[in-house]
């Protein structure tokens, strides 16, 4: 999964090609099946010509374009900060899952506003209804994790963060979006009792179809 892409990459998929070196040329990419068309513009220095990509928004030069909506912008061109959302952060900790959560639903044309709710995002025309179930279920798995980190304090590893991003974790395909709202999971272990749930509590969804392995994956049996 791809989101960005810098002028020397460019620049290897430019090799042998007619354009390799011109005053403006173009490259013609493709990133996740999706077809881009950048420029190259070089600047004087004092050891040569240094190359750069123009943003296709702005035209400002830029060693680095980012994926956004479909669309390749400069940093200043995103609707978000593509660091802030580092600094001084805790991994694991509640404000580095936003800022994976940021990364994830821009790349997916989604803005977050506010606490992450699915049914306020609903599927865009032409989008693949199973996909994109996938990705807001990905988002709320964030969201569920960001919540437990707020309310207990609890870290999750960059392992666990990436099996959900990475769609490997099992709780994403044997929990529905309302479980995974209503819920707190244990993302490193499968569905554990955790703080803040009812006694009574009972997963719905796609639970009752979970084959063995999975309810033995998730302690469930």
């Amino acid at each position: 999964m791809h989101y960005f892409i810098d002028v020397k990459a460019v620049l290897e998929v430019m090799k042998g090609s007619e354009f390799l070196r011109a005053d403006q040329p173009d490259a013609y990419l493709s990133i996740d099946d999706q077809p881009f068309h950048v420029k190259i513009t070089y600047q004087k220095t004092g050891f040569g010509e240094k190359p750069f990509l123009c943003c296709p928004e702005c035209g400002c030069r830029r060693v680095k374009l980012y994926l956004f909506a479909g669309m390749l912008l400069c940093r200043d061109c995103l609707p978000y900060s593509i660091y802030r959302g580092l600094t001084h952060t805790t991994k694991g900790g509640h404000k580095y899952i936003k800022y994976r959560m940021q990364r994830l639903a821009a790349k997916n044309g989604i803005i977050l506003k506010g606490p992450f709710h699915y049914a306020n995002y609903p599927k865009p025309n032409g989008k693949n209804d199973d996909a994109w179930e996938m990705v807001l279920k990905k988002i709320q798995a964030l969201e569920n994790m960001r919540n437990q980190a707020l309310s207990f304090n609890k870290r999750y590893s960059e392992k666990t963060i990436r099996s959900v991003l990475q769609e490997r974790n099992i709780l994403l395909y044997v929990f529905d979006l309302y479980d995974i709202d209503r819920y707190f999971y244990n993302w490193d272990e499968g569905y554990l009792a955790f703080p803040g749930n009812p006694n009574d509590i009972e997963a719905s969804g796609l639970t009752s179809s979970a084959n063995a392995y999975q309810r033995a994956a998730l302690k469930l049996s």
